[in-house]
């Protein structure tokens, strides 16, 4: 039955389908992948370093690590695979690949700053306040490591899957930490942000590739980029872009993945 899933599906996100009860979890009413998605020219030396799994296995995984960074369990998971907060930098670098920018995507270390730390300490409070933004229309549940059997080698954690009426999307947040400090408004400080143009996010940064890879892993098809500063927040629902991902993204992934992960 697996088979033939890999091989009739294509690796785009695709519709979700109802689960039997005994197939949820407790804290999420989903299980993500939401489908084993999959891509006809991804070759076999992709699925090296320990990388496979089930659907099962992949329901697992994300189940048991949705406290993310402070799980073993997460940081050993994704330290084998490249994970959707480098697939921009990965996608759109032009300069030599160089061991550093290699450390950096394949190391199980990360460089954590000031402003850093204040965003993880304000995900819980941002989400807070974007369920009030929506005027209590949505839950949210955490949301651990996800991996798509299709092509394993990726990987993907989002802040949160978010139910709005029977549709289930995913919610990034990203905290404008000095603008905290300066005490801006919020509209001031979104007109500030790299990011953001227009009050949108801007579709050549790396957050968009980021937001792109978790949907196309997880199989859900929108997403909300919260933008918070510590006391007001704004969200806009970034829906799935096929095209970008079948044709740019996941190509220049697995290449990238093949020429500097699958070496000897």
């Amino acid at each position: 039955m697996l088979a033939s899933v890999l091989e009739d599906a294509s690796f785009t996100p695709q519709e979700i389908v109802s689960l039997p009860e005994k197939a949820l979890t407790a804290s999420l009413p989903i299980q993500l992948p939401t489908e084993v998605l999959w891509v006809e020219h991804v070759h076999s030396t992709y699925n090296n370093n320990n990388c496979a799994l089930s659907v099962e296995e992949a329901w697992e995984l994300e189940a048991s690590t949705r406290l993310q960074s402070r799980s073993e369990v997460w940081h050993a998971e994704r330290s084998k695979r490249l994970t959707a907060s480098d697939f921009g930098e990965i996608v759109s670098r032009q300069k030599e690949v160089d061991e550093n920018f290699l450390s950096r995507v394949f190391g199980n270390t990360a460089v954590k700053t000031r402003h850093m730390s204040f965003g993880v300490e304000n995900e819980e409070p941002a989400v807070a306040r974007y369920i009030a933004l929506k005027k209590g229309s949505v839950t949210v549940y955490d949301c651990g490591l996800c991996v798509n059997p299709g092509v394993p080698v990726l990987a993907a954690s989002p802040d949160r899957v978010v139910a709005e009426g029977d549709q289930f999307g995913l919610a990034e947040v990203k905290t404008l930490a000095a603008s905290k400090e300066r005490q801006e408004p919020l509209e001031e400080s979104m007109r500030s942000a790299v990011y953001l143009k227009d009050n949108k996010l801007r579709r050549n940064h790396k957050y968009y590739y980021q937001v792109q890879g978790q949907m196309a892993i997880s199989g859900l098809v929108w997403c909300d980029f919260i933008v918070d500063n510590g006391a007001a927040c704004a969200s806009e629902r970034i829906p799935f872009d096929r095209d970008l991902w079948v044709n740019k993204m996941l190509p220049c992934l697995l290449q990238f993945y093949a020429l500097h992960k699958c070496k000897g």
